[in-house]
C-alpha cells in the first residue's frame, strides 16, 4: 500500500515536503522501534546510510536479491528491514558472498539500509503487542521486563501474556493461531487441559518457556523451538505452538508501513513507505 501522502493535495494542505533526512528518518521509527530498547548484541539502526535524502522507502522483513533488486527497479533509496543485513562482524567483503554481496550492491546503487530488529521485538508497543492483539487476547501485560527507565517505565520488554475470551482445546487454539496469523502450519503439542492464558513472543521465542510458566501461560506462541525445548515445555506444563519464523514477525511490514504513513502524513512529507512484494515466506510446506 503506498503512502504517497496524495491527499494533500486534494486537501489543499500547503507545504508538503518532498524530502525527508536520512536523520529524520531514523528518528521516526525510533518513534515505533526506540534504539534503546535493543538488545546490546544486535545491530539495530542503519546498516548501509549512503546519502542524506529519503523519498521513497521499502520496508520488508529480510533484504535478499530479490528485495534488492525490487528497490532498484523501482527506485526506492531506502530499505527498512526487520532483520539485520549487516549481523555479525565482515572481516572481507566478497561480491559473491550472500551478505556482503548484497551489501556491496546496497552501496553501488546507493540504497540505505535501516534495521528495526530487537529495537521493534523489544519494544513495548512493538512485535510482540502486536503479536498479542493479532490473537485477541485481553488483560496484556509484558512476560519479561528486561529495562527500566529511571521513573520505572518499562523500555524494553520480551514477550507478552494474557487471557483469551474463552478457553478452548488445543486443537481448536492451533486453527484459531493458523488462521489469525496466516501461518502455512502449526506444529504443536497438546496437553490434557484447556488453554486460557497465553504467551507469545515473534521470532525464535522457544528459550522463554520457563518464563511463560512462571507467568501462568497454558501456551507459548511462538515462530522458532529447538527439538529438546517441546519436552522441557511439556514438562512444565506449557504447550508450545509454533507458527514458523516468518509468520510470527510479517506483521513487522504492514505495522510499519501504516505507521509511518500516519506519521509522515501529519508532518505533511509526500514521502512513499511501501510494502516489500518480493520478500516472501523463505521455504514451503507439503
Amino acid at each position: 500500500m503506498a503512502g504517497d501522502i496524495s491527499l494533500c493535495r486534494r486537501e489543499g494542505r500547503k507545504n508538503v515536503k518532498e524530502v525527508l533526512s536520512a536523520q529524520e528518518f531514523g528518528a521516526l521509527v525510533e518513534e515505533i522501534a526506540p534504539l534503546e530498547a535493543a538488545y546490546d548484541w544486535d545491530n539495530s539502526g542503519y546498516n548501509i546510510k549512503c546519502h542524506e535524502e529519503i523519498r521513497k522507502v521499502l520496508v520488508c522483513l529480510d533484504v535478499n536479491q530479490a528485495v534488492l533488486e525490487e528497490a532498484v527497479k523501482g527506485g526506492y533509496d531506502t530499505i527498512l528491514t526487520h532483520h539485520p543485513l549487516l549481523f555479525h562482524a565482515t572481516k572481507r567483503l566478497w561480491n559473491d558472498r550472500p551478505v556482503s554481496g548484497i551489501a556491496m550492491q546496497a552501496v553501488r546503487q546507493g540504497c540505505n539500509i535501516y534495521c528495526a530488529h530487537t529495537s521493534f521485538d523489544c519494544a513495548p508497543l512493538g512485535m510482540n503487542r502486536i503479536l498479542a492483539e493479532k490473537l485477541d487476547l485481553s488483560g496484556i501485560q509484558p512476560l519479561t521486563v528486561h529495562k527500566w527507565s529511571k521513573e520505572g517505565r518499562p523500555i524494553a520488554t520480551m514477550g507478552n501474556v494474557g487471557k483469551l475470551s474463552q478457553p478452548m482445546q488445543a486443537e481448536v487454539f492451533a486453527e484459531q493461531v493458523k488462521k489469525k496469523l496466516e501461518a502455512v502450519s502449526v506444529r504443536y503439542v497438546p496437553l490434557e487441559k484447556e488453554i486460557s492464558c497465553v504467551a507469545c513472543i515473534g521470532g525464535a521465542g522457544g528459550d522463554f518457556v520457563m518464563e511463560a510458566a512462571q507467568a501462568g501461560a497454558d501456551a507459548l506462541v511462538t515462530g522458532e523451538v529447538k527439538h529438546n525445548v517441546y519436552q522441557e515445555a511439556t514438562d512444565m506444563g506449557v504447550m508450545l505452538f509454533e507458527v514458523g519464523h516468518y509468520d510470527s514477525e510479517r506483521i513487522f511490514c504492514s505495522h510499519m508501513c501504516a505507521c509511518l504513513q500516519k506519521r509522515l502524513y501529519a508532518l505533511q512529507y509526500k514521502i512513499t513507505v511501501e510494502n516489500s512484494q518480493a520478500g516472501v515466506r523463505p521455504y514451503r510446506t507439503v
